[in-house]
């Protein structure tokens, strides 16, 4: 054997050959972060172009939801400057305000573009969050996919999968919640971290997934229900596939870290689910929001070579166009089929799991270019029927798991290739090949050019930002879901009568005039209500501004004229081609409005005319003291009791006020002092209620105690 060659000194130059330690790692950041980060940074410039030449003038989309997120971005710096909770606003449904946890918030968005806000405005701080959505969604797919496949190449091409698919321009025009998916993958990676590493190892990515737990609910609460959607699925499917409990374990450990972060948003975001006025149903169900099974196989009708043809040929189904755009690619398709082929052990769970979202995507009930079939069961209606969970009103958004998962299957598609053909992944070719393919991906969704939108603040609404009034300014016509509104508090920055929420509120006042019509509360137990309660509710909400929107496509200028004559002082305070703006009448004498609300039966009519109403149990008057001051009158009815005497108890905001013994007809009267705004009046039995059907015969089965008319308070 060969003695060993002694060690000799490295000659002059020699130790320079071999990069230093953090030179290599300079490099290897470089190369597999900031490089990537940088190309789909350079991507969501040419898919989102003209955006980049008109970044402080235009917002990408159509003029709706786009300005709900505008003034998101614009509150919460408001609220943190005012040192105000950001989720709770004074400013929308005057005189109430509004809870914000239901609505799509998205704080993370507002939060990190902060800075630009404050140095660079409102439409530059909107514009930077569709550059980082796109951005970070790419790139962190890419470390999944990377991390899943084992090759970097595949990983880029997965992240243009997943974050330049038609369900993210699709939701560029408005729903930049939706667009800031970029958490997903991110708590995904960490998840899959910690559960091929071990030891104390696991602790890093345990911490990060609970740590984007956190940020995924400060996007959007939807999104949160994906992300525990996907752990319901990998760890159970890596459990069996290793044999062990410690996928489930890693599970929990990253659940319960993220509960105790997101705790402080959580609680009160269920107590407002809980609250009896939180949100109304909505007036279109999951039905009206569910993919169509055509859907996935039908290019987006935003695309700009076969969107026309892609319309007609989905056009028939149910949901709008920005909902049912969720074509999945026939290239992703195709080398997610590749992945299933030539790695069918890694991608076989993955596989399942985008079957098991795209059926969710679906909905309650199949459709078929348009065609519901309500006898096929879908598996959504399992969710439909967990609290909480039902909260979610847009099936289709699961295709974005769809699209994550097919560019993990993607990925693994483009490494087995790889494994399988060596050559053709290294050299010329993969210089060629990769550049191709990437584009081919593009090709297939892109929007080009991306519809912008100029923003104009009204001239009006300018004038109004200067001023030191202080009142609150209601829009006509009047509408809960004009998201134009919002963009023009931004401006002007008065509180608004109603706004639009993502969740609409219960809005006592609109049972009220102005927004009611009088002539609807005759022909009940309490006086009917006039105009000149509208005047007064325009008064204790604090309108001081009624504006006329001259170009409002739901303007009705006959209804509109007979608002302004009964309401608003006819010489207009300022007027465009664009608006009107009004004051509003002043207010008469104080007094009392009053309307059956809860518990009553239906109104019917007495011998003599007159209106009664029974109550089995309870009624409530839903009672307005329309004055600047308290203001003291007299509670008088009319009341009798079914068959036998009763007891009647009287109760002013839940504190008791009166008690009488109910037999016979007779007129009862109690003096009231209120504050003023809004009050609840309850009649509340004492004695049990009786069936007459039972009682007396006949047919009418209902519960009744006692009867009441003739309800006034002067």
């Amino acid at each position: 054997m060969r003695a060993p060659r002694p060690a000799t000194p490295p000659g002059p130059g020699e130790a320079t050959k071999a990069p230093p330690a953090r030179r290599r790692h300079l490099a290897a950041l470089s190369q597999h972060h900031l490089l990537p980060l940088g190309l789909y940074l350079l991507l969501t410039i040419i898919v989102t172009y003209p955006l980049i030449r008109h970044f402080g003038t235009h917002l990408p989309g159509d003029g709706r939801d786009a300005w709900q997120n505008y003034w998101d971005y614009w509150w919460l710096r408001t609220a943190l400057a005012s040192g105000q909770n950001p989720y709770q606003t004074p400013l929308l449904y005057a005189p109430y305000g509004a809870p914000l946890y239901l609505h799509t918030l998205n704080p993370f968005n507002g939060l990190v573009t902060l800075p630009i806000q404050i140095a660079f405005g409102l439409i530059a701080a909107y514009n930077s969050v569709v550059f980082l959505s796109f951005t970070l969604a790419a790139y962190f797919a890419y470390l999944l996919v990377a991390r899943v496949s084992g090759s970097q190449r595949a990983g880029f091409v997965g992240g243009v999968i997943y974050a330049f698919g038609s369900y993210h321009f699709a939701h560029l025009l408005g729903h930049t919640n939706l667009l800031a998916s970029e958490w997903l993958p991110a708590y995904l990676l960490c998840l899959v971290a910690a559960v091929e590493t071990v030891g104390r190892h696991r602790l890093p990515p345990i911490g990060a997934g609970a740590g984007a737990t956190l940020l995924i609910a400060l996007c959007d609460w939807q999104y949160l229900l994906f992300a525990a959607l996907l752990t319901a699925l990998y760890a159970p499917f890596a459990a069996i596939a290793r044999r062990s409990f410690t996928p489930l374990v890693v599970a929990a450990a990253i659940g319960i870290g993220g509960l105790i972060l997101t705790l402080p948003l959580l609680l009160p975001t269920v107590r407002e689910l809980r609250a009896t006025a939180a949100t109304r149903p909505a007036v279109l169900g999951p039905e009206a929001f569910s993919a169509d099974l055509l859907s996935f196989v039908t290019p987006s009708p935003l695309h700009p070579w076969w969107g026309a043809w892609a319309e007609r040929l989905g056009g028939r189904a149910v949901a709008p166009a920005v909902e049912r755009a969720v074509y999945l690619g026939f290239g992703p398709l195709a080398l997610a089929a590749l992945g299933l082929w030539l790695r069918r052990r890694q991608a076989l769970g993955w596989g399942l799991a985008a079957l098991i979202f795209a059926t969710l995507a679906l909905g309650p009930t199949l459709q078929i270019a348009g065609q519901g079939y309500p006898a096929i069961p879908m598996p959504y209606r399992i969710l439909q029927g967990i609290p909480g969970v039902n909260v979610s009103r847009v099936p289709a958004r699961f295709a974005l798991l769809v699209t994550l998962c097919l560019a993990i299957l993607a990925g693994l598609g483009l490494a087995g290739f790889g494994s399988r053909f060596p050559k053709l992944g290294r050299g010329a070719v993969a210089k060629i090949a990769s550049p191709l393919l990437v584009a081919a991906l593009l090709a297939e969704h892109f929007v080009a050019p991306y519809p912008l939108m100029a923003v104009e603040e009204p001239p009006f609404y300018r004038q109004l930002a200067v001023t030191s009034e202080i009142g609150v300014v209601l829009e006509l016509p009047f509408s809960l879901t004009r998201a134009t509104s919002l963009f023009g508090q931004t401006v002007h920055g008065r509180p608004l009568v109603g706004g639009y929420l993502s969740r609409p509120l219960a809005y006592p006042i609109l049972a009220l005039p102005p927004f009611a019509d009088p002539a609807d509360s005759r022909g009940d137990i309490t006086p009917p209500l006039t105009t000149a309660t509208g005047v007064w509710m325009l008064h204790l909400s604090g309108v001081r501004w009624i504006v006329v929107l001259r170009d409002d496509p739901k303007l009705n200028r006959e209804e509109i004229a007979a608002f302004v004559r009964d309401y608003a002082e006819p010489t207009p305070l300022y007027e465009d081609a664009r608006m009107t703006a009004h004051r509003p009448l002043p207010t008469g004498t104080p007094q009392f409005a009053l309307r059956a609300t809860a518990g009553w039966h239906q109104p019917e009519s007495l011998a003599d005319g007159r209106r009664m109403r029974w109550i089995p149990q309870s009624g409530t008057l839903e009672t307005w003291s329309l004055a600047d001051g308290a203001q003291t009158g007299t509670l008088r009815f009319e009341a009798w009791s079914f068959n036998q005497p009763r007891r009647l108890a009287v109760s002013v905001d839940g504190q008791h006020v009166g008690e009488w013994l109910i037999a016979e007809p007779k007129r009862y009267d109690l003096p009231l002092t209120l504050a003023p705004g809004q009050h609840a009046i309850t009649f509340r039995t004492l004695d049990p209620p009786e069936r007459p059907a039972r009682t007396v015969g006949g047919n009418d089965d209902r519960l009744i105690a006692i009867g009441i008319t003739d309800v006034t308070l002067r």
